[in-house]
């Protein structure tokens, strides 16, 4: 990577680091508020129609904002003006669809209230296909600390909104204002700081290059979106609300330090590899270096959690939330493999291998939904067991498929993932050996902040001691 791209890419880690933090840390507090004011029914019923959502919105974009990102060369305006057109007119499409189906929908889950919820949420897919593609364009100039600072603003006045709207007693309305909101203000400001103009007009010589690309990554998307909602499609037709309400607050949760760490790198990182994509051998030395810097916060952070997961769900969100505290142990184990398999599709979009990328998701989505459906059938240990199954096996073929391209050694990824890991396990032991020896002197409100304390100062004085690669590297890149 040559100076220029060098400093590119660590500015906009840090700014991209600094506001996504930020925002996330605002979005966690303002959860738990929302969780002391609504039930996990109320979630459940927003949760419900939210998997359609998640899954309609991939024809929103139909990977054309990767697609411009990609482009070897820089997009032209009829290039801008084609994409857009195209994902506003996919936008209008899924929208009209989930409304109309609204109905449908409900009595699918047996819901008369998703009805309505459905029909007001439908105007999330028409704010997004515009947001697309400017967003797409500030990505391909590294220009994150905009996108971040769009982020930050709009999640932080929607946020806001709910909480006005579930003090004043809306219950699940204020979920779904929320979604609206931040969907809104994000296309407002993304469209300003990208000065993209909005111009409707479709090219047709300027589309198939495009379409070249972005269908595989719109086929890949689509499994990926129907892999990943459909355990919440499951949960929800098999069980009730109130345990979807919690399965989706613990796998929120869960992605906290996902969305904080391992997505902002990628993010970053795809455009900066797109950059370089005739050199494997420069990609393969910044994806190790990614996958060391993520192992390195993610790994303790996650293990950690697990092993306080109760205790930890009792204090922040109450006592009515307690039984998330087994879906989060779970999720915590899941969030250990996601953080480091999530950047690998980073490196099939960066050289240009989306057709690769999505016969790879051909086995690997599908796969994990026979292990949800095969789960289910034993209750929701049952759904765990195959969930987390079916994720590390699909994470496996990826890896093989992605290390086979760049030429990297399972020992050089081993390596990456070695004081993480090490470090990880016998600060576990460290917090149960704590809590047993403890339990008799502490008290039990205080035992959480005691096991907290006891990993951080292990971890920490691991670190320290042994000084491993990615400490000086993240070190070095932040200060």
């Amino acid at each position: 990577m040559d100076k220029s791209k060098n400093n590119s890419a660590v500015s906009a880690l840090k700014w991209t680091s600094a506001l996504q933090v930020a925002t996330q840390a605002f979005n966690f507090t303002v959860g738990i508020i929302l969780a002391r004011l609504l039930t996990p029914e109320d979630f459940g019923l927003v949760a419900m129609v939210l998997v359609f959502v998640a899954l309609a919105q991939v024809f929103s974009d139909f990977g054309l904002s990767s697609a411009i990102i990609q482009k070897d060369n820089d997009p032209t305006p009829r290039d801008y003006s084609t994409a857009m057109s195209f994902s506003l007119l996919l936008g209008f499409t899924v929208a009209s669809l989930l409304y109309f189906c609204s109905e449908n929908l409900a009595n699918f889950y047996h819901q008369e209230k998703i009805a309505l919820i459905a029909k007001y949420l439908s105007l999330v897919f028409v704010f997004n296909s515009l947001t697309s593609v400017p967003k797409a364009k500030l990505s391909r100039e590294i220009n994150h600390k905009l996108i971040s600072m769009a982020e930050m603003v709009s999640s932080v006045v929607a946020m806001v909104s709910a909480i006005a709207l579930a003090y004043l007693d809306f219950g699940y309305w204020s979920l779904v204002a929320q979604q609206v909101i931040l969907a809104l203000l994000r296309l407002l400001i993304i469209l300003r700081f990208s000065r993209l103009p909005i111009r409707l007009k479709f090219y047709s010589a300027n589309f198939k290059p495009l379409f070249s690309f972005s269908v595989y990554v719109f086929l890949t998307q689509c499994l990926r979106q129907t892999a990943v909602q459909s355990d919440k499609l499951v949960v929800g037709k098999f069980l009730d609300s109130a345990s979807l309400g919690l399965y989706t607050r613990a796998y929120q949760l869960m992605l906290f330090p996902i969305n904080n760490i391992s997505r902002v790198l990628a993010n970053v990182m795809f455009p900066v590899m797109s950059k370089m994509q005739n050199d494997k051998q420069k990609v393969a030395s910044v994806y190790l270096k990614v996958v060391r810097s993520i192992s390195f916060i993610t790994f303790p952070l996650m293990l950690g959690l697990m092993v306080v997961a109760e205790d930890f769900v009792v204090v922040i969100y109450g006592e009515a939330w307690r039984d998330m505290g087994v879906y989060l142990s779970f999720f915590c184990l899941i969030g250990l493999v996601m953080s480091i398999a999530t950047i690998t599709g980073s490196i099939y979009l960066a050289l240009g291998m989306s057709k690769l990328q999505f016969k790879i998701n051909i086995i690997n989505q599908p796969l994990q939904i026979i292990g949800f459906l095969i789960g289910i059938q034993f209750g929701i240990e049952g759904l765990f067991i195959g969930y987390f199954t079916a994720y590390l096996l699909s994470a496996m073929i990826t890896w093989w498929n992605a290390f086979r391209i760049l030429e990297i050694t399972y020992t050089k990824f081993l390596l990456a993932l070695s004081f993480p890991s090490v470090a990880s396990i016998a600060m576990v032991i460290a917090m149960l050996a704590g809590e047993s020896y403890l339990s008799d002197y502490v008290k039990e409100n205080y035992m959480l902040l005691t096991q907290c304390v006891i990993g951080a100062i292990f971890y920490g004085a691991a670190t320290i001691s042994i000084q491993p690669k990615a400490f000086n590297e993240l070190k070095n890149t932040f200060f």
